[in-house]
């Protein structure tokens, strides 16, 4: 799915779904953070309701409530700074990607682009905060989601770092890979962590629910992070099949000449 592509030249589909989940995000903004924690809960509970079971069946989904919202409202400035410097930062890198938006003013994309780390910054360390209390509930999967979530920021974080670091050495094509890794890390952890956690676990056993939870916290940003370098791969395919053909062109040109 080419508009799924983390590389992509043009990330036209990657706005179309960032401007959903950021719609949908901006619940917190209008209702508050406990109304917008329920809010979630409440498709989590439809989803879970499809396949015949309840908050009684598989406790996790009312641990979601109970104390996971709780953890959010109790951290509330916290929880704030993470989900708005967060998406702020996924929502402006597509345009770090863009390569007609990025090379029509290099100047702004530095710009930007430290802008954008600035979000990150803010955005992972907060999170280290609100994954802390997770440990505390075993039925969202305790230490092992919790590490999953300090994964999501490290990996972001890592990513990030190493990208800032290429270009202060003048590396530009690796400080690309870089970047698109970073951007692929918080697809997995801000977007398809959410969708798994809603479309996939309810098939899992009841009481597998914690364990499941936990391995996806975990796989969520390895997913991202290898489907950044699968994109990065395929594009360099392409690229080298396009260098091909122009090469052959080229040649048949020359020779046709020489004729």
């Amino acid at each position: 799915m080419p508009w799924l592509n983390y590389a992509s030249d043009r990330p036209v589909g990657h706005f179309a779904l960032i401007t959903v989940a950021l719609a949908f995000t901006s619940r917190y903004l209008f209702v508050g953070i406990e109304k917008g924690g329920h809010l979630f809960a409440d498709v989590q509970d439809w989803s879970f309701s499809l396949h015949g079971l309840n908050n009684t069946a598989v406790p996790g989904i009312r641990a979601f409530r109970e104390h996971l919202v709780s953890n959010y409202v109790a951290q509330a400035n916290i929880f704030r700074s993470h989900v708005a410097a967060t998406a702020l930062a996924w929502t402006l890198m597509p345009f770090q990607i863009w390569k007609t938006f990025r090379n029509n003013d290099i100047e702004r994309h530095r710009t930007m682009g430290y802008f954008v780390l600035a979000c990150l910054t803010i955005g992972m360390v907060a999170s280290l905060f609100l994954a802390r209390p997770v440990r505390e509930v075993e039925a969202l999967g305790g230490l092992t989601s919790e590490i999953g979530f300090y994964g999501m920021a490290v990996s972001t974080s890592y990513c990030a770092s190493m990208g800032l670091y290429m270009v202060k050495q003048g590396c530009i094509q690796e400080h690309k890979q870089w970047m698109v890794r970073a951007y692929g890390t918080i697809w997995g952890a801000f977007f398809w962590f959410r969708i798994i956690s809603i479309s996939v676990l309810p098939y899992l056993p009841p009481d597998k629910y914690p364990h499941g939870l936990g391995l996806l916290a975990n796989l969520s940003w390895m997913s991202g992070w290898i489907g950044a370098d699968i994109a990065l791969s395929l594009g360099d395919s392409n690229k080298k099949v396009a260098f091909k053909a122009q090469r052959d062109a080229i040649a048949i040109s020359e020779d046709a000449k020489k004729r």
